[in-house]
Order: structure tokens, then C-alpha cells, then sequence
């Protein structure tokens, strides 16, 4: 574990501030109509904020080589920077973008690397009122089938969730970054619901509703049980201050898989810490560690990873 400090001495902010209609009327709708309480609850959890891309990152939208991909009949967007080198999956996470990583990106080019990212079905030029988890990873899968495999896998937040659970299924990868990602399905709906102003009744269904549309075994989907199959090395980045997902779930993660590190940060939050150059030169060492892994060739990564059977992979069998 190592631990660096944010010189900025600004608190960090969580990602989206829940506008003040949303408690108010969830706890209206919870005494009189709690049905209607868990419609809105759901409607809220499955629909992305499209926030505006920044021109920073519009730079490196323009930059890029674009593509659309489509996961379950939902188009989404591939950007890639340089057709040589070995290529780096960047996942972003909940109402993210691609291009969040854009810092990353600089410093993956210039020591060589191919980074490669996209916006998640229902995220960038295709908003969408419903979007989840699967779709993430089912995205993921087709990018892998049109330009896997993938020496390494970087995912923010749900796009950890979403790495971790594509590399245990069908996505050949040798390494993989997950920072500021939730430990358990469980602790994300009951810190959504805890935003929203919903009450442990609303929770409780909300969870029951999830089990109904994905399966039972939904806490499948877990990071922290997920990484228990992983045999590949990872490295967990979180920061103390994290507003959004507390740091105790990267322990929890780092805990119950084997094969990973924990760089620990301090004062950058939940988004700011994508940005960070001790985050940025800390990922790079850990790419470029083990050099010989460099020189394996597409279809030696598919040999050394083989894929798993489809009834192991899917929380859903």
C-alpha cells in the first residue's frame, strides 16, 4: 500500500450533486404510493447524467480514430490513438466518457502503448434512458472481438466493476487497473439509495427488483467476488477522500484478490484522481513492469488467457 498526498487543499466533490426534487418527492411518494417510490428509484438508477465534454477532452475526441460498435442492439463509441503497440482498454465509468482518461492517453502514447477507449452504450453521442452494468461488459466484449486482445485493461468506477467482470468471462487481458470501483452491487445500491433520500424500504426492493431482472445470484457480479477468479496481476488505485465509493471497498477488493497491489491517494477524490501525474506515473510502472510480457504476440495473450466457458462466466447460469 503506498500513500501520496494531493498538495491541492480543496475538498474533494462527489460526482453529481442529486438535484432537490429527487428526495423530496421519493419521500412523498414512499408514505403515500411506495410502488411509485421504487419506478422512480429504478428509473433514476438505470439512466445516465449527460454531462458536457469539457474542450480538453473534445481535443482528443477529435484526435482520435472513431468507430460504433453496437452491445445488444445499443450503438456505443470506439476511440483509438496510434495503430501500433500494444493496446490499452481504458473504461470510463457511470455517466462518464472515454476521454476522461485523455491525461493517461498523452503519457500511453508517448511511451507507446495503443490506448484504446469507449463510451459506454447509453454514454457520448448515444444518451440513452437505460443502460447498466451488462451492457458495460457486453461492450467490452464486442470492442475485444474487433480489437483484442488487450495487454492491459484500465477501468474508472463501474468501469473497474465492468473490466474485472469481461476479463472473468470472454476479454483476453494480462493486467488490469481498477480505480475508485465499488466492491459489492449490495454497497452501490444502498449508497445510491442513501443520495436519493430513498429509505431502507426502498433499498431493500430496489435490490429484490435487481435480483428479479438479472438473476439471483446478481452479487455475482461483485468486484470482490469477481477478482477471487482472476488470475492475472492487478493494481487497485483509490483515494481516502473518496466521496462516491469509500475507500474501505478497495481494501476489500485488494483483500480477496491475491495477485493485486493497492496505490492509496489522498485529497484527489473520486474523479480528480484519473488526472493526478503520481496516479498516471504510477499506472505506467506498473504497465511496463514484467517487459518481457511486451514481446507476446496477440495470439500468445490468447494462449496464456484462455477463455472461460460461458456457463463459468455468466452470474446469470
Amino acid at each position: 500500500m503506498i500513500l501520496h498526498h494531493n498538495k491541492n487543499n480543496s475538498k474533494p466533490a462527489p460526482s453529481f450533486k442529486v438535484p432537490a426534487w429527487i428526495p423530496v418527492t421519493i419521500k412523498l411518494l414512499e408514505k403515500a404510493f411506495p410502488k411509485l417510490a421504487l419506478k422512480l428509484a429504478l428509473k433514476i438508477f438505470f439512466r445516465p447524467i449527460p454531462f458536457k465534454t469539457p474542450p480538453k477532452e473534445l481535443k482528443w475526441q477529435r484526435k482520435a480514430s472513431v468507430k460504433t460498435l453496437c452491445a445488444d442492439g445499443l450503438p456505443f463509441t470506439v476511440y483509438r490513438w496510434n495503430k501500433k503497440g500494444k493496446k490499452i482498454l481504458l473504461v470510463h465509468g457511470w455517466s462518464g466518457r472515454g476521454t476522461q482518461f485523455y491525461k493517461l492517453i498523452k503519457k500511453l502514447l508517448e511511451k507507446g502503448y495503443q490506448p484504446i477507449a469507449i463510451d459506454a452504450p447509453g454514454h457520448g453521442r448515444f444518451p440513452s434512458k437505460f443502460t447498466d452494468l451488462v451492457k458495460f461488459i457486453q461492450a467490452i466484449e464486442v470492442t475485444s472481438a474487433s480489437y483484442g486482445p488487450f495487454y492491459a485493461m484500465v477501468g474508472h468506477s463501474l468501469g473497474g466493476v465492468a473490466i474485472a467482470n469481461a476479463a472473468h468471462g470472454k476479454v483476453h487481458a494480462l493486467k488490469l487497473v481498477i480505480i475508485a470501483s465499488p466492491a459489492r452491487i449490495s454497497y452501490t445500491v444502498r449508497d445510491f439509495c442513501v443520495r436519493i433520500g430513498a429509505s431502507s424500504t426502498t433499498q431493500t426492493a430496489l435490490y429484490k427488483k435487481l435480483e428479479q431482472l438479472y438473476g439471483t445470484k446478481i452479487h455475482q457480479y461483485s468486484l470482490a467476488e469477481v477478482v477471487k477468479g482472476l488470475s492475472m496481476p492487478g493494481l487497485i488505485i483509490h483515494d481516502t477522500d473518496d466521496e462516491d465509493v469509500s475507500y474501505a471497498e478497495a481494501i476489500e477488493i485488494h483483500n480477496h484478490w491475491p495477485g493485486s497491489r493497492l496505490h492509496t491517494t489522498s485529497g484527489l477524490g473520486h474523479r480528480r484522481v484519473l488526472r493526478d501525474k503520481a496516479v498516471i506515473k504510477r499506472i505506467l510502472r506498473f504497465l511496463d513492469k514484467n517487459p518481457e510480457l511486451k514481446s507476446l504476440t496477440d495470439q500468445q495473450i490468447r494462449y496464456l488467457i484462455p477463455k472461460r466457458k460461458q456457463d463459468d462466466s455468466n452470474p446469470n447460469s
